[in-house]
């Protein structure tokens, strides 16, 4: 899912293009598929053991953990219960972080990268509970980063008050665990989503980035002494929006789509229909319908472009054996055919450096509604 937000007096409005393809009798479209996850149990980290170079779950890089305990400190990271920190709604094994006590110098970062950097419609999202604040001279939360360059920092220091890139979100003291979702809706913005910690109004705002999101950090620093100034996190996940494709079951002709496969250099089962050996979570018959390369996980399916009033998706048609659709609709579950219609025109002028064969088309929605999505699906 591709999604761009707008934000003025008292609206927001928020549009998605979707992409679908159907290659059989039967069709889904925008079905949310995991391409990382982990978490602390014991399966992902036998005996509880979490440590630099520990690569549990799928997805991700290694964890990089580097900490000190200052002149008179300790800092470090283990696996444990929240609820001894008086944390509520997290497993009883998750990921903790210790740095204390205060002006001791102790530290402890947790790093750790993400095997493909968030492309437009991915979403990164993760358990991060704090109780306690940090104390008079402490620092806990996460950054997301790009090539090293810091995009977003989430801090809790010695009050209540969580700041994001320095801008207090408004939540109170609370014991609850909060669910952040980075969700990234275009080339150069990111929508942030956090649940409120003491049961109070969710966080949503969007955020300017220059750069691909490609790893991201857990932290904490001369916190106070006490379990509950720990803080937990767990349930690290990265889905996008993909394409699930039938089997190939209608006779349509092949030669098209194999030689496509061969322009990519893909044979045996990598050049099958719903393989999706790049692992970006669209099959072969989705990257022939939409044009892009099943052997580079970067390639985008999709594009928005904000212009002023409306929002335009971008993408390419096949010029021959594949029909488009375009709909739109105020929400995400309402089924395909239930969407309104939306026609799409032929892009003046065209692009050069498209592939041979495929055309790219424009389909706009305005932004003067409060909330809509865009979906495009292709039928062989």
């Amino acid at each position: 899912m591709n999604s761009q937000s707008l934000i003025g007096p008292m609206v927001k409005f928020a549009a998605a293009a979707c992409v679908a393809a159907s290659f059989g009798t039967a069709v889904q479209a925008n079905e949310p598929v995991v391409i990382a996850s982990d978490n602390a149990s014991t399966t992902n980290y036998p005996g509880g053991t979490w440590s630099n170079g520990s690569n549990g779950g799928s997805g991700f890089g290694p964890w990089t953990i580097a900490s000190s305990n200052g002149t008179s400190g300790f800092g470090g990271a283990f696996i444990g219960n929240p609820a001894t920190a008086g944390i509520t709604g997290m497993s009883s094994t998750s990921f903790g972080l210790y740095a204390n006590p205060s002006s001791s110098g102790a530290y402890v970062n947790a790093d750790r990268s993400l095997t493909n950097p968030l492309g437009v419609g991915d979403s990164f999202s993760f358990q991060w509970s704090i109780n306690y604040d940090s104390g008079t001279t402490g620092n806990k939360g996460f950054n997301l980063y790009s090539g090293g360059t810091e995009l977003i920092n989430v801090n809790n220091a010695g009050s209540s008050v969580i700041t994001i890139n320095g801008t207090n979100i408004g939540f109170n003291y609370g014991t609850t665990a909060m669910t952040w979702t980075i969700t990234r809706t275009s080339a150069t913005n990111l929508q942030v989503d956090a649940t409120n910690r003491d049961g109070g109004a969710s966080y949503s705002a969007d955020i300017t980035i220059s750069g691909d999101p490609d790893a991201f950090r857990f932290y904490a620093s001369n916190m106070q002494a006490g379990d509950q100034a720990q803080p937990y996190f767990n349930n690290l996940q990265l889905t996008k929006f993909a394409t699930v494709a039938e089997p190939l079951i209608m006779g349509s002709p092949i030669n098209p789509f194999e030689d496509y496969m061969t322009l990519f250099s893909l044979t045996g089962d990598d050049a099958l229909g719903a393989a999706d050996p790049d692992g970006d979570g669209q099959s072969n018959d989705a990257e022939f319908a939409f044009g892009t390369d099943p052997s580079n996980g970067w390639s985008q399916q999709t594009s928005l472009v904000n212009e002023p009033g409306s929002i335009k998706l971008i993408y390419l048609q096949r010029d021959s054996g594949v029909t488009y659709t375009v709909k739109s609709f105020t929400d995400l579950s309402t089924p395909f055919d239930d969407g309104v219609e939306v026609t799409p025109t032929a892009s003046n002028p065209q692009p050069d450096g498209l592939p041979e064969g495929y055309t790219q088309y424009e389909a706009s929605l305005s932004t003067t509604s409060g909330k809509g999505f865009l979906r495009v699906k292709a039928v062989r």
